[in-house]
């Protein structure tokens, strides 16, 4: 159906009974389209690429969405609420080193993650250059989000039901500069952002070229702010809650040394720790990671026992 508003026409896509379509109702409705065409002469006539109609067709329609991050996140989302409960799926927010590894580690495979937001601040387009005329925004030197203009924020899944569902900002483009080489910080959690080189200087992403978050750059998986309709991005990275397991260490005469937080980026049901040695949380120079404070998340219920108990805090 059609809707003109002002001077403008918008296309939908509805039911016949003129309700919303969901995503397992759009992706049935790719997938009997697409075998409607097999056993015909579109599964056999070969077009000029080589290629039959079909395959055309189907290559087609998978670059389409592969390249749309709301696509991608309404597909990633199916038919769960995308937040914090137990069996929700959303575009994956990565808040680890660990879950960074987990997402392309077969090389470089550029995909969508559920992150959204604004780069490097006083940044220009060039009048050369053809793709930065297509974000005005960003053209003008202005964050190329008008939702979230102050940096990048994970707006999917548990993270993203944060401050009344505006999400968890990740990274801030306070005090940056695209002239000075300044280029923000990170301000939760985990980040991996592409560098590259331009004359004599060395650059950093989010370089305010666009506003939605890919993942999978080079062998170690590096981040950039990209746009949608790009031939690079291939997919995107689901990520599906589980029910929160509990930990039981059983170390008997042994030490225990856990030298980071415990249950921080994926909360436990429990945590039991028993021995009749050392227990010690917490290392102050464990440089591996900011979070190593030695506390310990879980939803039920926290049974430490050792010979001593110790928890180490900065200056100890």
């Amino acid at each position: 159906m059609t809707e003109t508003v002002g001077n403008k026409t918008y296309t939908y896509v509805r039911n016949a009974d003129n309700s919303n379509v969901t995503p397992s109702q759009f992706k049935a409705y790719l997938y009997t389209a697409l075998e409607s065409f097999k056993g015909s002469t579109s599964d056999t006539v070969t077009t000029l690429n080589g290629q039959t109609l079909y395959a055309n067709i189907k290559d087609d329609i998978s670059h389409l969405l592969a390249t749309n991050w709301f696509a991608s996140k309404e597909l990633a989302q199916g038919n769960t609420k995308g937040g914090s409960a137990a069996g929700d799926s959303y575009l994956a927010t990565i808040t680890t080193i660990l879950e960074n590894s987990l997402t392309t580690p077969n090389g470089q495979q550029i995909l969508w993650a559920g992150g959204r937001g604004s780069g490097v601040l006083n940044k220009k387009g060039s009048n050369n250059s053809n793709n930065d005329k297509l974000y005005p925004y960003s053209f003008y030197g202005m964050p190329d989000d008008p939702t979230y203009q102050d940096g990048m924020y994970w707006v999917t899944g548990p993270e993203g039901e944060a401050n009344n569902g505006k999400g968890t900002q990740f990274y801030s483009n306070a005090g940056s500069n695209w002239q000075s080489g300044n280029y923000g910080k990170a301000v939760y959690g985990y980040v991996n952002w592409d560098t590259y080189e331009d004359g004599n200087m060395t650059r950093s992403q989010p370089d305010n070229s666009a506003p939605f978050l890919t993942v999978g750059f080079g062998t170690t998986g590096k981040w950039d702010d990209a746009a949608m309709g790009g031939d690079t991005t291939v997919g995107f990275i689901k990520e599906t809650n589980l029910a929160n397991s509990s930990l039981n260490i059983k170390a008997g005469s042994g030490t225990v040394n856990l030298e980071g937080d415990l249950g921080k980026a994926k909360a436990l049901d429990t945590v039991n720790i028993e021995s009749t040695g050392a227990v010690t949380l917490g290392n102050p120079q464990n440089t591996a990671t900011t979070y190593h404070n030695g506390t310990v998340y879980a939803d039920y219920g926290i049974y430490i026992s050792g010979g001593t108990v110790t928890r180490r805090l900065y200056g100890q």
